[in-house]
């Protein structure tokens, strides 16, 4: 976590992704979804880097990254506390990867979650 309070978000992504290789933490565990959850936010975090660099940047395959952590989550969530951000971030992500339905849909499921 503190890679990611001082932007640097390619080292938190490593760590994230290491934690989610260890054998023995279940995926239906709060810190797998956690890792999981800040992983993708990571790789969106380097998306949105990259893209304000340069638009012809490689940006969307960050995007695409953050969307294969985030959209499993999404499934078999077991830690309540994180499925509104996890809506909030696939807006985003998916915004970016030109997935205008599936961003609207997410933005439909955070704002129900918020009730």
């Amino acid at each position: 976590m503190s890679m990611m309070q001082v932007n640097n978000y390619e080292t938190a992504a490593k760590t994230f992704e290491r934690v989610l290789k260890v054998p023995s933490l279940p995926k239906d565990d709060v810190y797998y979804e956690t890792a999981a959850y800040n992983a993708g936010l990571a790789h969106a975090k380097i998306g949105e880097g990259l893209r304000s660099k340069d638009e012809n940047s490689d940006y969307q395959a960050e995007f695409t990254k953050a969307k294969s952590y985030l959209e499993p989550l999404t499934v078999s969530l077991k830690s309540k506390e994180l499925e509104p951000k996890i809506y909030e971030l696939l807006v985003s992500v998916y915004a970016n990867l030109g997935m205008t339905e599936e961003a609207t849909n997410a933005l439909k499921k955070k704002d129900e979650l918020k009730k």
